[in-house]
C-alpha cells in the first residue's frame, strides 16, 4: 500500500496502535544521518489536514523552528508541556534539576504548531536527560490531533530507541541508495527490539516521496 507523502501522517494513524488516547504520536527516524527524516516530518505535517505538533528531538539544531523563523511564520512562544509533563529534563553539573522550561511550541499555520528549545536555559556544564517515562506522550494523547516527532538519526543519536515504546507508530525514513537498505533493516530491528511499532518506510529525496505501509515492511523484513 503506498500513499503520496501528504498522507504519511494519516497512514501511520491509521495503523492499530499499542495505546488508548484520542491523539496518535507518530516518530520518524532513520539510521544514518542525511537521509530526509526533518524534510519528510515537515512535510507530512504540513500536510496532514488535521491539528497537528511537530516535535523536533534535536534540541540543539532547532531544525524546524529556525525554518519558519526564516520565513516569518513562527508565531509567539507558548508552554510546550503536556498535562504539566515534559519529555525532557535540564541539569546542572551537579544534577540538581533546572526549574525553568525550556521547550516552547509556537505556532505557524491555523492547523500546525512546531517545538523549540532555548539553549540559554542549561547551564555551564549541564547537559538536557531525555525521560523514558512516557507521562508526557500519554498526556498528549489525552488531549487529541496528532504529534509529528522528528528524532535524529540512530547513527548519531540513539534517543528515538529510548522513546520508541511511547509512540503510536514510527516510520523509518530511507534514502533511495541501495546501500540504504540494511542499515534501514538493521534500525527497524533495533527499534522493533526498544517496543517500537514500526509501520512503514518513507523513501525520500526521490522524485516522489512515497510510504509504503505495514505489508511493505513485513515483506522487506521476511
Amino acid at each position: 500500500m503506498t500513499a503520496p507523502l501528504a498522507g504519511v501522517l494519516a497512514a501511520a494513524c491509521a495503523a492499530p496502535s499499542p495505546h488508548t488516547g484520542a491523539g496518535r504520536t507518530v516518530l520518524f527516524v532513520s539510521a544514518r544521518a542525511g537521509e530526509g527524516v526533518s524534510t519528510t516530518a515537515r512535510g507530512a505535517a504540513e500536510e496532514a489536514g488535521a491539528p497537528t505538533l511537530l516535535i523536533d528531538l534535536d534540541l540543539k539544531r532547532n531544525t524546524h523552528a529556525a525554518h519558519y523563523e526564516a520565513r516569518g511564520k513562527l508565531g509567539p512562544a507558548l508552554d510546550a508541556r503536556a498535562g504539566g509533563a515534559s519529555f525532557y529534563r535540564v541539569v546542572t553539573a551537579d544534577k540538581q534539576a533546572v526549574r525553568e522550561q525550556a521547550l516552547t511550541r509556537h505556532l505557524v499555520t491555523p492547523h500546525l504548531q512546531v517545538t523549540a528549545f532555548n539553549a540559554g536555559v542549561v547551564p555551564p556544564g549541564g547537559r538536557v536527560q531525555i525521560s523514558g517515562d512516557g507521562a508526557y506522550w500519554d498526556a498528549l494523547r489525552a488531549m487529541g490531533g496528532v504529534v509529528a516527532v522528528d528524532a535524529p538519526a540512530l547513527e548519531r543519536n540513539p534517543v528515538a530507541l529510548k522513546l520508541a515504546r511511547h509512540m503510536d507508530a514510527v516510520v523509518l525514513v530511507v534514502s533511495p541508495a541501495a546501500l540504504s537498505a540494511p542499515a534501514a533493516m538493521e534500525a527497524r530491528a533495533a527499534l522493533t527490539q526498544a517496543g517500537a511499532n514500526v509501520v512503514g518506510i518513507v523513501f525520500a529525496q526521490a522524485s516522489a516521496e512515497t510510504i509504503a505501509i505495514d505489508r511493505f515492511t513485513r515483506r522487506a523484513a521476511g
